[in-house]
């Protein structure tokens, strides 16, 4: 069920302005604990759990004579450990589907493999398509494949584009932001009444962010207020210091590895002084973290406190041998 605003943080227009609100309510996040009590991961969870017998019956053919009772002692049993989907939208291929394919649809970094295709899809990106084909090329992709940009983000930001969607969709897009709240704000006006935002997001459980800590609302606050348009060295050295492998097949077996700061003497040197000869130029970087717990509870916050409009309507599990997971986020 999705969790509602709590009317203690409903405040009429006339008493305050906006702008006070929302620096009240930064105040108010930045005094949080670094780490969000247990408590509230459990009352703003929205994390979708169980099994949805008649979706599982209708995709494995083996199971299609069972009953429900079988297929729920199947799926503890078997089903999960064999990576079987217990439900739609939990696996990249199914969510994808879940998008809609009536009205606008922006794709934010499609890169050389975009997730999403059809003539109402609108593609941005930070490369042009001639930086994207070149790339590709490099990398043995085919530049054919790439998508046409139509909006070139270092030249028209999110906020600039004049279209509007029923939707938004991003795939391993968020943990880039260097203002994770501002980016949600500029979704938030692109999108129609009704529309939501599609992301796929990396489990750093499962991926190179392994040995780097979940992140905090204090973190996004304070990125927020400073209204961030590159990575903190903070995040820089963290991401080049803690980065391990990428293999989720390894990391669901316990394999995760070992930070690079463990076999490196000079990575932390070393990152710092990249990240001072850039100047100002964007490094980019992994800025946060995620699971799919902390993910809701931290974008339940965000929404109860007035500093995005996007509420969460469903974040998936992690799925496993994977390295990432589905959530929705409906504009209200």
């Amino acid at each position: 069920m999705a969790h509602t605003a709590s009317s203690d943080f409903e405040r009429p227009e006339c008493a305050t302005s906006r702008s006070g609100i929302i620096i009240r309510n930064i105040l108010c996040l930045l005094c949080h604990n670094s780490r969000m009590p247990h408590k509230d991961l459990r009352e703003t969870a929205l994390v979708t759990t169980g099994l949805d017998t008649a979706f599982y019956r209708s995709c494995y053919p083996d199971l299609a004579e069972f009953n429900d009772d079988f297929l729920r002692s199947h799926y503890e049993t078997h089903g999960r450990n064999e990576g079987r989907i217990p439900f739609g939208g939990a696996a990249r291929e199914s969510f994808l589907k879940m998008v809609p394919r009536s009205g606008l649809v922006l794709e934010i970094g499609p890169f050389a493999r975009p997730s999403l295709d059809g003539a109402h899809v609108r593609y941005a990106d930070v490369m042009s398509a001639t930086t994207i084909k070149s790339i590709a090329a490099a990398h043995g992709m085919d530049p054919a494949l790439c998508p046409t940009i139509h909006y070139l983000l270092t030249e028209t930001p999110l906020e600039a584009i004049p279209e509007r969607f029923t939707a938004v969709f991003s795939s391993h897009c968020i943990e880039h932001q260097p203002d994770l709240i501002g980016h949600f704000q500029a979704v938030s006006d692109l999108l129609e009444p009704g529309g939501s935002y599609f992301l796929i997001v990396p489990d750093k459980r499962y991926c190179f962010d392994h040995f780097r800590s979940e992140s905090t609302i204090g973190d996004i606050a304070t990125a927020y207020v400073e209204k961030r348009k590159r990575h903190d060295l903070r995040s820089f050295i963290s991401h080049n210091i803690m980065m391990t492998h990428n293999d989720s097949h390894r990391h669901w077996a316990g394999d995760h590895g070992e930070p690079v700061i463990s076999f490196s003497p000079t990575c932390i040197d070393d990152a710092t002084r990249a990240f001072r000869s850039a100047k100002e130029n964007y490094l980019d970087t992994h800025a946060w973290q995620f699971t799919p717990k902390s993910f809701d509870a931290i974008c339940s916050i965000l929404y109860r406190h007035g500093l995005t409009r996007l509420k969460p309507l469903a974040i998936y599990p992690t799925l496993f041998n994977r390295n990432e997971f589905c959530a929705i986020l409906a504009l209200n």
